[in-house]
């Protein structure tokens, strides 16, 4: 057979395919697997490496947007697989279904951070839109890679050091569980956050504590929303366990919202006038309140 001179751009164009099939191989995610959690903690003591579950319910439209457009971008991917140890997860799978009353899940999908004690870190919140835009952009990855960098360090920096200011931004942009390491571990620095970032440590926790005060029910199609008792026991066991100015206030939204939402507009109307005779509200916001359901 005889043999011919390739043409250079020809050349050069198979050598760039080659160069980017094989940069999207080496960028894919990558999951590890295992049939038990036992077997996952020790392989993340092992790497020092902190867990990343994806957990899925249904193989939806959402399911596969996060798996294959978020997850399958090359820069978050390589992330990932340098600073976590991946796992996916179908909670539909009787295996794992445990995890649902452990970490109080309720919508899917999600992305969770869990140390190699199976201590929840953080679950990644307010990235924005998911998925591929039509130019092909992924408007999620910084929020996401910036989330992703904070939680991998989350163990490996000490309190000084881990609440700079670079990493303070990414933590007053999300939204927080009040169960996880990372908003006990704020509220643990109370002192040292205030005297570096004075009231904005407050309305970070406040932004929090409200925001999972307003949402003690799960929504429920054509139903009266149903309690989140997993939701509605780490709120107060936070007020319980931590030293949180306004404690009686927080309870209070709390306490309101849930007899809000079972239709109990007689408790509502007692615990505004209780709040408002020991000074945890204002009289603005009881006649708020009053005007509200009345």
């Amino acid at each position: 057979m005889k043999l011919t001179k390739m043409k250079p751009t020809l050349l050069l164009a198979l050598c760039c395919c080659l160069f980017l099939s094989c940069r999207q191989q080496a960028a894919s995610i990558l999951f590890e697997s295992g049939d038990d959690f036992e077997s996952l903690k020790s392989l993340a003591a092992e790497k020092r490496r902190p867990l990343m579950l994806f957990v899925w319910k249904n193989d939806n439209r959402m399911t596969r947007i996060v798996r294959e457009e978020v997850l399958g971008d090359a820069q978050v991917a390589g992330f990932f697989n340098e600073h976590f140890v991946n796992v996916q997860i179908h909670i539909g799978d009787r295996r794992w279904r445990w995890m649902e009353q452990q970490y109080g899940l309720c919508a899917y999908p999600l992305m969770l951070v869990v140390d190699d004690r199976g201590r929840l870190i953080a679950e990644f919140s307010s990235l924005g839109r998911l998925g591929l835009t039509e130019e092909g952009e992924l408007p999620c990855r910084r929020p996401l890679l910036r989330q992703a960098g904070l939680y991998s360090r989350f163990s490996a920096e000490n309190d000084s050091v881990f609440f700079r200011e670079e990493n303070w931004k990414v933590m007053d942009g999300c939204h927080i569980r009040l169960d996880s390491e990372l908003f006990h571990r704020i509220l643990r620095n109370k002192e040292l956050l205030r005297s570096r970032y004075g009231q904005n440590y407050d309305v970070l926790v406040d932004y929090n504590l409200s925001a999972t005060a307003v949402s003690l029910f799960l929504p429920d199609r054509g139903n009266t929303p149903r309690r989140n008792n997993y939701r509605i026991r780490t709120y107060y066991q936070t007020l319980d366990s931590f030293d949180i100015d306004r404690r009686e206030r927080y309870r209070f939204y709390a306490d309101v919202n849930l007899a809000a939402g079972e239709g109990r507009y007689q408790d509502v109307f007692s615990l505004a006038k209780a709040a408002l005779d020991q000074g945890y509200i204002q009289e603005i916001e009881y006649e708020d309140l009053m005007a509200n359901f009345q």
